[in-house]
């Protein structure tokens, strides 16, 4: 099931999240974003498509004036393990995604 991310949807997708590393099974969070509810066409902004990349931090940021008068848009920071991060921001980009947890290895 996908989910579409802004910052609207944001605590559902980080309640998701902390489900998944909750069961225990986890060590940490995968994403995958695409342009459609289907699933269908990988998102890609600045020439970077994110499939199965894991995620470090999520940050959701509301509307506010910066101090040069700039008004700052509503959006969602993923930043992955790479230190890629990639900004969605509501009113420019549409997009899905799915998560999928990183196995914990054994340690038998």
């Amino acid at each position: 099931m996908s989910l579409q991310l802004n910052t609207s949807t944001y605590p559902s997708f980080n309640t998701k999240m902390t489900d998944l590393l909750k069961t225990g099974q986890y060590c940490g969070v995968c994403i995958c974003l695409y342009q459609d509810e289907a699933k269908t066409i990988p998102f890609t902004k600045s020439n970077i498509t994110i499939m199965k990349q894991k995620l470090v931090r999520i940050n959701c940021t509301a509307t506010f004036k910066a101090k040069n008068g700039d008004i700052v848009k509503p959006c969602v920071d993923l930043i992955f393990s790479e230190n890629l991060t990639m900004t969605i921001i509501d009113e420019e980009d549409t997009c899905w995604c799915t998560l999928e947890g990183i196995l914990t290895p054994s340690r038998f």
